[in-house]
Parts: C-alpha cells; sequence; structure tokens
C-alpha cells in the first residue's frame, strides 16, 4: 500500500478572513493536543464534532462523535461506500463528506446531518473518477475537488478535477484535467490560500505543482515542477501558513523512509528543499499531519519492514518556525497499532488519531500543546473499527457534541406492557408519559426492549406472541415530540424471545429463542420500520441475552443452560450471520447478560448461577474482542460476585462496568482502558430483584429494572469514580414485573 492522507486540510487559519473558508478542510486531516491550564481558547468553529474512518476491507465509512473533553471516538454506526475506500475528506462547509474508491474508481459523496454525524448519500453518487482513486482533498473555498488517481504505470493515472456544487455536494467534472506529470499519484493537498495545488508520485519520487484558476479550477503547472522528493512518497501536507510544505517518502523496499521539507515561494508556489531535508523517520512512513497550530508534525510509521510484527508508530516533530526545518519531539516515536496508515490531528489541536489497519483500530493520544508530546488517552487508548480502516477526517463546529436522554422505555413482563417516560436531562429523573403505559397484548409477556439508533423506532421481544407458542417481534414508531408509541407490526422470532438487539448502523435486528436454541435475524424498513427477511441461526442452549458490538461487525449471545458465549460476523449487505473461528467460547455458570463496551474491544458477561459443587461463585466474565471477533479471557476473569450476578452494563465513556446483584444493589467497577480488567468499587442499593441495568447516552445517570418490587431506581453517576447517588423522586413506578429499560437520546 502506500498513499495516504492528504494533511492540506490540516491546518490552524492563520488570519480571521481564512477561518469561515477553511476551518473544515482541516477537519478532513484533523487537529489535536490537550497541554494543561491556560491555554487560549479554541477559536469559534474549530471544536471537534465527528469523525469519519474509511475501511477498505468491508467498502464502509465508520461514524463516530468526537468527545471534546477526553478526546474519545464514539462509535455512532456505519454507512456503505464503493469498493475499496481509501480515502475519507470533509467540505470545507461541514457539509459533505467524499470518499475515494480505489478498486471501483469513484467518489462516493455523502451530505452530514449536522446535529448527529450522519451520513446520507448525495444525488448522483458515486462520481466516476480515473482509475484507482487515492486521495482528495478540497480547496478552502469548498468549489474545487481534485483526486490523485493512482493506478500504477497506466496512462489514466492523474488528476481528476470537479467542481463542487455548493447546495447539494455534487460533482461536476472539470473539462481537461492535467498531464499526469509522474507516475503513480498517491496524495493530493491544497495550499490554505487555494492558489496551488500539490501532488506526491510515488513512482517517480516527485511533487508537482499547479495553480489553480480561482474562477473554473483549472490547473497550470507551476514553473520547475515536479520537484525532486524522497523514494516513494506517499502522504503530502501544507502547514496552515502556506509557508512549507512536507512529504511523507516511504523509501526502499527495506522500508527506510523520510520526509522531505520545503518552503513554498507563496507567489509562484514553487518549492525549494529546507537546510537539512530530508528528515529521519521511522520505517515505511505512510502519512504526514501539520497540527492546526502549525508548530508540529507527525508522520505514521509501518515500521514492520525492518523489524517484525512489532507496533507501528508516530514521529512527532517540533517545526523550526523561520526555515521550516524538523526537530524531534521528546519521547518520539509514539507507540500506535499494527500497520498505521493515516495520522490526524483534531481541529482544536489537542488529539492525535493514527488509523492502523492490520490492528483493525484506532490509536487516539493527548497533544502537549507546548512542546508537542504525545500521551495515550487513559480510558479510550484505542477504537475498533472495520476491517481494515486506511484513512479518517474530522468536522468540526461552533460548540462540542452532547448527548442528552429523552425518553426512556421499561418492559413489563407480568402486566404485558411498555412503561414510557420523560427523562429530565439535568437531574435523570422520570416522568411517566401521556398514553403510558402501552400494552403489548394479553400473554404477550414482553421482555427485552431495543430503540432504532435514529431513535425513530422500538423493538420489544416478547417470550409468548399470538401465534401459537411463536414469541414476536414488536415494532413500534416512536412520536418524536411525545416520545408515544404506535405498534407497526409483530413478527414471528421463535418461542421465549428474551432478549433484543439492533445494529448500529440501524438495519439489522437481532433477538434470541431460548426454546429453540437460536438467534433470529430480520432486516428493518428504513421507511416504516417493519421487520422483514427473517433468518435463524443456532446458538448455545438457552440463549437469554444478545448484544451487537459498536461497530456493527460482530453479536455476541449469552447461552444460559450452556455456560458459554456464542459469536457471529455479520454480513454487512444482508445482515446474514456465521459463526465466528472457536465459537462458543466458555464462561461462568449460568451467563444471563452480556455487554460489549463503547470502544468494541471488550466484553462483559454476567454468570447468574455460580456452582457450589465446583465452587465457583457467581462471577462477571471479560474478554477482548480480536481481529475476527474470537474472544480471549481477560487476565483476571471471572471476578467474582458473591450475591449472584444478574446483569451487565458500560457506561458511554468506557470507564466503569455495572452488575446488579441479587442482594439488591448494583456494583461498580472500573475498566481498565488498556486491558478491560476489572477492580471493583463499591456497591450501591437499589430496589427489589434488580434484573437489567443501563447508564443512559449522557453517561450521567444509571437505572436498573427491579422485577420484585416493580419499579426503576434511577442515580446520578459521579464522573470521577463511577459512584451512585439516587436520584429525587427514584425509585419510578412501573408496571409488574419489569425486565428492561432502554433510554433514547438527542444531540446538540
Amino acid at each position: 500500500m502506500g498513499h495516504l492522507v492528504g494533511k492540506d486540510l490540516n491546518r490552524w487559519i492563520a488570519a480571521l478572513s481564512l477561518v469561515l473558508g477553511a476551518f473544515l478542510a482541516a477537519c478532513a486531516a484533523g487537529g489535536g493536543a490537550d497541554g494543561g491550564g491556560g491555554l487560549p481558547p479554541v477559536p469559534v468553529l474549530m471544536v471537534p464534532r465527528f469523525a469519519y474512518v474509511a475501511n477498505s476491507l468491508d467498502n464502509t465509512v465508520s461514524v463516530y462523535a468526537v468527545d471534546y473533553d477526553t478526546g474519545q471516538l464514539r462509535p455512532r454506526g456505519y454507512v456503505m461506500t464503493g469498493t475499496g475506500p481509501e480515502f475519507v475528506a470533509v467540505h470545507p462547509s461541514g457539509k459533505f463528506v467524499y470518499v475515494a474508491n480505489r478498486v471501483s474508481s469513484d467518489v462516493s459523496a455523502f451530505s452530514i446531518t449536522a446535529a448527529t454525524g450522519a451520513l446520507t448519500p448525495v444525488a448522483g453518487s458515486p462520481f466516476a473518477v480515473h482509475a484507482g482513486p487515492r486521495s482528495i482533498t478540497v480547496d478552502p473555498s469548498g468549489k474545487f475537488m481534485y483526486v490523485a488517481n493512482g493506478a500504477l504505470r497506466d496512462v489514466r493515472a492523474n488528476v481528476s478535477a470537479f467542481t463542487i456544487d455548493a447546495t447539494t455536494g455534487a460533482l461536476a467534472p472539470i473539462s481537461g484535467p492535467p498531464s499526469p506529470g509522474g507516475d503513480e499519484p498517491t496524495s493530493v493537498a491544497v495550499d490554505p490560500s487555494g492558489k496551488f495545488l500539490y501532488v506526491a508520485y510515488a513512482m517517480s519520487g516527485t511533487v508537482s505543482a499547479f495553480t489553480i484558476n480561482a474562477t473554473n479550477g483549472a490547473l497550470t503547472p507551476v514553473e520547475g515542477s515536479p520537484f525532486v522528493t524522497g523514494s516513494f512518497p506517499s502522504s503530502v501536507a501544507v502547514d496552515p501558513g502556506g509557508k512549507f510544505l512536507y512529504v511523507a517518502n516511504q523509501g526502499s523496499l527495506l522500508g527506510v523512509g523520510d520526509v522531505s521539507a520545503f518552503t513554498i515561494n507563496v507567489t509562484t508556489g514553487a518549492l525549494t528543499p529546507v537546510s537539512g531535508s530530508p528528515f529521519a523517520v521511522g520505517k515505511s512512513p505512510y502519512s504526514v499531519a501539520v497540527d492546526p497550530s502549525g508548530k508540529f508534525v507527525y508522520v505514521a510509521n509501518d515500521d514492520r519492514y525492518a523489524e517484525g510484527l512489532r507496533p507501528g508508530t508516530v514521529s512527532a516533530f517540533t517545526i523550526i518556525a523561520a526555515t521550516g526545518a524538523l526537530t524531534p519531539v521528546s519521547g518520539s516515536p509514539f507507540d500506535v497499532g499494527d500497520g498505521p496508515t493515516s495520522v490526524t490531528v483534531d481541529p482544536s489541536g489537542r488529539f492525535l488519531y493514527a488509523v492502523n489497519r492490520l490492528s483493525t483500530n484506532v490509536s487516539a493520544f493527548k497533544i502537549d500543546v507546548r512542546t508537542g508530546k504525545l500521551s495515550p488517552l487513559s480510558t479510550t487508548p484505542l477504537t475498533a473499527t472495520r476491517g481494515e480502516p486506511i484513512s479518517i477526517a474530522m468536522v468540526a463546529g461552533a460548540a462540542p457534541v452532547k448527548y442528552k436522554p429523552k425518553f426512556a422505555y421499561v418492559t413489563n413482563k407480568a402486566s404485558h406492557s411498555i412503561s414510557t417516560y420523560s427523562v429530565d436531562a439535568a437531574s435523570g429523573a422520570l416522568a411517566t408519559l401521556s398514553g403510558s403505559p402501552f400494552a403489548t397484548g394479553a400473554a404477550t409477556f414482553p421482555r427485552s426492549v431495543a430503540l432504532h439508533p435514529t431513535g425513530r423506532f422500538a423493538y420489544v421481544a416478547t417470550e409468548w406472541g399470538r401465534h401459537d407458542l411463536d414469541s414476536t417481534v414488536s415494532a413500534y414508531t416512536i412520536d418524536a415530540v411525545t416520545g408515544a408509541l404506535a405498534l407497526v407490526g409483530e413478527f414471528v422470532a421463535g418461542s421465549w424471545s428474551y432478549s433484543i438487539a439492533v445494529d448500529p448502523s440501524g438495519r439489522f435486528v437481532y433477538g434470541t429463542s431460548r426454546y429453540f436454541n437460536s438467534l433470529t435475524a430480520f432486516t428493518i424498513d428504513a421507511t416504516t420500520g417493519a421487520l422483514i427477511a427473517p433468518g435463524k441461526y443456532d446458538a448455545g442452549t438457552g440463549p437469554n441475552s444478545v448484544a451487537v458490538d459498536p461497530t456493527g461487525r460482530f453479536v455476541y449471545v449469552a447461552n444460559q443452560d450452556s455456560n458459554n458465549v456464542s459469536a457471529f460476523t455479520i454480513d454487512v449487505t444482508t445482515g446474514a450471520l456465521t459463526p465466528v473461528s472457536g465459537s462458543p467460547f466458555a464462561a461462568g455458570d449460568g451467563p444471563r447478560s452480556v455487554t460489549v463496551d463503547p470502544s468494541g474491544r471488550f466484553v462483559y458477561v454476567a454468570n447468574a448461577l455460580g456452582s457450589l459443587a465446583n465452587n465457583r461463585p457467581p462471577s462477571v466474565s471479560g474478554y477482548h474482542i480480536g481481529k475476527d471477533g474470537a474472544l480471549t479471557a481477560i487476565a483476571g476473569s471471572p471476578v467474582s460476585c458473591v450475591t449472584g450476578c444478574e446483569a451487565v452494563g458500560v457506561d458511554p465513556s468506557g470507564r466503569y462496568l455495572y452488575v446488579t446483584l441479587n442482594s439488591n444493589k448494583v456494583s461498580v467497577y472500573k475498566i481498565d482502558g488498556w486491558t478491560g480488567g476489572l477492580t471493583a468499587w463499591g456497591a450501591f442499593a437499589t430496589g427489589d430483584g434488580p434484573r437489567f441495568v443501563t447508564v443512559d447516552p449522557s453517561g450521567k445517570f444509571a437505572y436498573t429494572a427491579n422485577y420484585v418490587s416493580g419499579a426503576v431506581s434511577a442515580f446520578s453517576i459521579d464522573a470521577t469514580n463511577g459512584s451512585l447517588v439516587p436520584v429525587g423522586g427514584a425509585p419510578f413506578a412501573a408496571g409488574a414485573q419489569p425486565t428492561s429499560i432502554a433510554v433514547s437520546e438527542t444531540l446538540q
């Protein structure tokens, strides 16, 4: 491989006149750091909101919300692209995302929903380009797009140029693309003024420079172009002041690479090598980025060629402001995952992200904004992605993403109903909605409720149904204003359906059948919420709980009677399931509940029964998720919960695990962000018979469904240690034998 991230988008707007035009061009490559107190305020419209990761193996783009305070990437599903997505970029307006699909030779275009970060295909997408697109850049005005088509030794290996419709995001070709200028273009970047385009050519070992016609986007070669770089240049970035250009050179087949540095003639666009260039980095550098302040350069190094299978690294440099020369940051290079192919700094300049293709995750760091030094995030140092992530882009705004709880839904088994509530976003208190409870029908025994990611639909698994012995999954629409439920339909799911889950893309539903020891999979009608095309898959004995990992790649089922966990991969197109190699995986006695942490790296299971004969108390098992979905026990697992574990839930930050106990308490465990290991912190009283626990989307409140007392306990969460404090007015009345809770969200 080789290319990668066009870091021209990685810039800090030096002059106020450039802020509105170029701030989101910076987002497409990122920015990031936190050096402590006394920092200058982040400029308006430079707050990171969402991140997009192109996954080359399964033709998707994953969506993440960015936590402004911690840098955590919080999964928000994914969308399908063309074949072989290689690069992702964000339009300067923050309204559109573009993806270069190398295999299908086109560009997918999406509009961005500002509040949620969700992506919707642009009319006419995908748009054809020449062979093998590998990199995209959008000029700061947002009028023009340029695509490096990196077909090796192919006459079509050139740069495609487009105009962009400011309203729709649609692309229209600009006539007369430039002559190739070299062999295998791998990366493109536009300077902050929008006057010059730079193209790296891997096989030629050069960078070509072009002037951009401000009226029509046409390109004219700069005098003296192309300019010689090191061997196999893969990525090019321009500093936010437009003074310097940096090129990551992958080097020889042994991977000995470096970074070429140039000064830019701001009048002509011509390049002059910086004294001391090239500068040494790690093995096989793939990607280069400049932070938004223009003080630091970061380079992603594969580092596997000469040193076996060791993890990759990120080299960090300070830029000498007067000359553009690079000086290594103390502690550089910094370890990341395996096979890093893209590096970006978030738009605020406080966090850095490295996309690791081979380990299928993203490494996240805080940046010391004074020194450029990197420190891994303490709670979520790694976030799982889908197959072979290869590029990342970010979108900014004027305010951070904030999650707020909106409505809560509780299934009441014995009263055959769903209790509905509004949630006070400040206190966590519940208020019964008009029309609540909503009847599910006589003798249906609703057991589990799950909400669609958009908040438009609710799905309820029933223990029995109206079709002889078959259970059903009932689908409901949710009134966005009142929270009221309206039945869409009932869909056969097999007998004794105890648990249900919706995948994060919002396209599939999975429900357990304890009677048939199986899992039923449905496809969701995106318009109505109805369920179609059910398929059945064998699980273990007594499947009691199901969870989908936050990347949408895997399904996990806790099988209470066979004491194990079944694992499946999800077909990205159909939602069909395939058992993971090695499945099922051993658990403790009577696994009753399963959950996946928000980083997508750990699974936790509540083993409710224990075994007196084998001197095994009830416990919580913890697992690490492999790239293929296989589970490996976490060191120190299982963790005992002597009084009996019923249910498990993880807070959205991934810092705390909550476990309901038969002693009418909920235990809190701290989660080690690196290992997934658990440390007991405390236990807090609930109502009688807590059978379910969940944390609201804001991470501020926890709720338990108390089966015996027929009520919901509500707690505020101490963010410093996960401790629980009862919410005023709690517990809140529910129906008879409440069994599960789901809380919807709004984003700001």
